[in-house]
């Protein structure tokens, strides 16, 4: 491993980050929908692992939580979600695939609008299941497509474990 992997992989990180906060906080209306913290953490645990792959996820959920004005826990925990599902499709099929990628970034957003519904509910924000059809839905297909034109590029950002070329298409 190079000495400069672990500061490339820092500062991708936070220019995700720092683009999802300004997204999230510019565009409230978008937001269940773009994610870009979300792939940046499962492409990340996919290639380097669960610890790795988990700190970086608790870190941008705390920082997130702190801006975010929700609930108080929400995307730390969301986070975690993305590091087990990337621990467990540690043989690479789920970077090597663009279409199996943007299945699971999709899946993952739509975890993600049924949390926050369930979390809204739970504390009295929201009192019918049904606003479920008002969420901008628009926005994760959008993302989505985003996703599966960008994966290879998103993929060959992180740097490999072994050195090894990846595929990502």
């Amino acid at each position: 491993m190079k000495i400069t992997e672990p500061i490339r992989m820092a500062l991708i990180g936070v220019f995700a980050l720092l683009l999802q906060l300004t997204l999230m906080l510019s565009f409230p209306e978008w937001r269940a929908g773009f994610d870009l913290f979300l792939v940046y953490i499962l492409i990340l645990t996919t290639t380097r692992g669960p610890a790795m792959g988990g700190t970086y996820a608790m870190l941008g959920g705390l920082i997130l939580d702190a801006f975010s004005g929700q609930h108080l826990v929400f995307h730390l925990l969301f986070y975690l979600l993305p590091v087990g599902i990337g621990s467990l499709v540690r043989s690479h099929m789920l970077i090597e695939f663009k279409s199996l990628g943007t299945l699971t970034v999709g899946g993952l957003l739509l975890v993600k609008v049924l949390a926050e519904l369930l979390g809204a509910m739970a504390l009295g924000n929201i009192d019918s299941f049904f606003y479920i059809f008002r969420v901008n839905y628009l926005s994760i297909l959008i993302f989505c497509g985003l996703v599966y034109a960008g994966w290879p590029v998103l993929v060959n950002l992180m740097p490999p474990v072994s050195g090894g070329r990846r595929l990502g298409y």
